[in-house]
């Protein structure tokens, strides 16, 4: 810079060059997923008689979960029923009965669910949403997967049955 002279009451001032510096603004972004699961969730067949056919569409349900992502993460998702079978479970009473159920991830119950979240995402397998490369990828947004449910066989004492999923995410 060229030195400038500026009069201050009789004075004369010089200016001379700036100096200057520079720092860098940093984070470091990991992967995070997280999951959807709960009441909401919830695959409930309501009142069905013990004489209902197997196959009969009373026997069908759906529910959705939510997995969000970050951007670009890979991840698969497997349903592990209270027995840890892939893709089947039971409805357990105070009947002492067991009520079969199947877990899919296809309207026409030919993609069994996985249970653990680590295998590749096959019929008999865990999900894989569509990403690159064959592995699911993260949008930073919720995305709905559905689960559909088919009981097996309803011919058991009548009662209220239930069994607990567990939802595992690995990425």
């Amino acid at each position: 810079l060229a030195a400038a002279a500026v009069a201050f009451g009789g004075f004369v001032a010089t200016a001379s060059a700036a100096t200057s510096a520079q720092f860098q603004v940093k984070i470091t972004i990991t992967s995070a997923c997280s999951v959807t699961a709960g009441s909401g969730s919830d695959i409930n067949f309501g009142n069905v008689p013990a004489n209902t056919p197997v196959g009969d569409p009373s026997l069908n349900g759906t529910s959705n979960i939510s997995v969000t992502c970050s951007k670009t993460t890979p991840y698969i998702v497997g349903l592990q029923t209270t027995d840890g079978s892939a893709g089947t479970g039971h409805m357990s009473g105070s009947t002492g009965d067991l009520v079969p159920y199947s877990l899919f991830q296809d309207s026409g119950h030919t993609k069994v669910w996985g249970n653990t979240g680590t295998a590749v995402g096959t019929a008999g397998n865990d999900y894989v949403s569509n990403g690159a490369g064959g592995l699911g990828n993260g949008t930073g947004s919720a995305q709905t997967i559905p689960v559909y449910a088919v009981v097996t066989n309803p011919n058991f004492t009548p009662g209220s049955y239930a069994d607990t999923v567990t939802v595992n995410v690995l990425f």
